[in-house]
């Protein structure tokens, strides 16, 4: 009796770390979309607005939810601040203070730092470029996760069964 309730528990708790790490696919699929979608905000807000950064970040922060809300918005108070950082400092550490808890991949996160080295001091033709350029990168990124995040997660959800099995097979 003992030993079918543990071998149960551990096929559960071990199938359970496969569906974890299935989700976490899914997650950085999702929060990709996010940024996807922020900034095709950022590029029509300063297209068609022709606003300052500053405005732009304001505008399209009411139309984002949590965590980029709260990254614009400190972006727009120290930009405000007119303190002696450049534009590039001010994207960057806000966006390590802000997304650090974002599901995406490391080189996502150093792509979406990047952008910012761009957009602050360029003219409106080749701001909207970049961010054009870094939706691109996006959209690829998307594509190849979208390609890859049903077999890695069927993988992961087999995994997790067939550890628990072998655990529970090697402990009986």
């Amino acid at each position: 009796m003992w030993k079918a309730i543990g071998a149960f528990l551990i096929l559960f708790s071990a199938s359970m770390e496969g569906t974890r790490h299935a989700h976490k696919i899914r997650e950085e699929y999702e929060e990709l979309q996010k940024i996807r979608y922020l900034i095709s905000l950022l590029k029509s807000e300063i297209c068609y607005a022709r606003s300052s950064l500053e405005e732009v970040f304001a505008s399209v922060a009411e139309k984002c939810e949590e965590p980029y809300r709260n990254w614009l918005l400190m972006m727009r108070n120290e930009m405000r601040c007119k303190k002696e950082k450049r534009f590039v400092k001010i994207w960057q550490e806000s966006a390590d203070v802000c997304l650090v808890g974002l599901m995406i991949s490391r080189k996502e996160k150093e792509d979406l730092k990047e952008v910012g080295a761009r957009l602050g001091n360029l003219d409106l033709k080749m701001q909207i470029r970049s961010l054009e350029l870094y939706e691109e990168k996006v959209e690829e990124s998307l594509r190849q996760i979208q390609k890859q995040m049903y077999t890695k997660m069927r993988l992961y959800y087999l995994m997790g069964i067939m550890g628990g099995i072998l655990t529970v097979v090697l402990l009986i």
